[in-house]
């Protein structure tokens, strides 16, 4: 199979349905990253129900089911903002959303929303060993609108 048979290039895509429940389940939990130890973390579970369309546009649908459905803990520390987000995979996998670096001009509370605030994440995905970065900037406000602009780098691993 090759990387574009994997990801259906050229098929039709689009979500039928998507439902996502979400819940405060802590809200002084501690969350531990690369770039230090968080106290006083809000902690919000989600759960993901998504629906990628039928098998004759998506014959990958089950493999990618796997991925977007689960349930989604992530952990939210005062002054900082998303320090950690765990996802449990409906597939049996779990990927980790650690912090590994973050810059606050301002803002405050559990999302400190000011312009240039920076926080950069890295996760591994367990089947492939790709490594995921993801860099995220407060970009702008116009009225009562943020704008926060979201980058991933993925690297993938060569096969041995």
């Amino acid at each position: 199979t090759t990387h574009t048979e994997r990801n259906n290039v050229g098929m039709p895509w689009g979500t039928e349905s998507k439902m996502v429940t979400s819940t405060l389940i802590d809200g002084a939990a501690v969350a531990t990253t690369p770039c230090g130890r968080f106290e006083g973390c809000a902690v919000i579970e989600s759960r993901h129900e998504v629906d990628v369309g039928n098998r004759v546009e998506h014959p990958d649908r089950e493999r990618i089911l796997g991925y977007t459905r689960g349930k989604q803990l992530s952990w939210f520390a005062p002054g900082v903002g998303l320090v950690r987000v765990r996802h449990e995979h409906d597939n049996g996998l779990a990927t980790d959303l650690l912090l590994r670096r973050y810059s606050i001009e301002g803002g405050s509370g559990l999302l400190p929303l000011h312009i240039d605030n920076r926080w950069e994440y890295a996760s591994t995905d367990e089947a492939t060993g790709t490594v995921y970065e993801d860099f995220v900037r407060v970009a702008a406000k116009v009225g009562a609108t943020w704008a926060v602009v979201f980058t991933t780098r993925a690297t993938a691993t060569s096969a041995a």
